[in-house]
């Protein structure tokens, strides 16, 4: 059951039908083709093993490339944050993970400022993100997702360089096999 405090919903959505699409930018230009990517991965919605199915690479490819943020970005989040509201924890998973990937991406060199006219929606979006990943970490998940969603969880809640420090290489994690042997307390004395 999608739970997200007393407020449900973002506000102020840039409807896929406003023309100033055209002046957003992706991470390949002009976003003038994003809107019906967009109204494609929204209405029909697929899954393949549990995971969002983004046949036009629509998340990473465009709008939050190696990491960096675009103008298209702030104005498709809101919406990806929309249908995140209607699908269970497992189901929007990949959704509340791109969230917190974009907010780390906004202190990288090259990161789009977020427009005025997209900021009320982009704000009311990692606010209801931020409260569904928080009630989502209460729920199973393997090591990696756990590890996904509570960087993701941070990056919402505004501290970016601790979700990226959580979600980033993973020879950092590599280089301690077995953390609960690694991490132990101090011998008393």
């Amino acid at each position: 059951m999608p739970h997200f405090g007393a407020r449900k919903g973002v506000r102020e959505l840039l409807s896929l039908d406003d023309s100033r699409w055209k002046e957003l930018k992706t991470a390949y230009g002009s976003a003038a083709d994003i809107q019906e990517k967009l109204r494609r991965l929204l209405e029909y919605p697929s899954w393949k093993d549990g995971r969002l199915a983004d046949p036009d690479d629509l998340l990473y490819g465009f709008l939050c490339h190696q990491g960096t943020v675009y103008t298209a970005t702030f104005a498709a989040l809101p919406h990806f944050i929309e249908l995140a509201g209607r699908l269970e924890p497992r189901e929007r998973l990949d959704l509340v993970i791109f969230a917190g990937s974009v907010e780390e991406g906004r202190d990288f060199t090259g990161a789009a400022e977020l427009p005025d006219f997209l900021s009320r929606a982009y704000l009311d979006a990692l606010e209801v993100a931020a409260r569904t990943a928080w009630a989502d970490l209460a729920q199973q998940w393997d090591e990696l997702d756990f590890r996904y969603l509570l960087g993701a969880y941070a990056a919402l809640r505004g501290f970016r360089r601790i979700g990226l420090a959580i979600t980033g290489p993973n020879d950092v994690l590599d280089a301690v096999p077995d953390a609960p042997q690694a991490i132990q307390s101090p011998p008393l004395s």
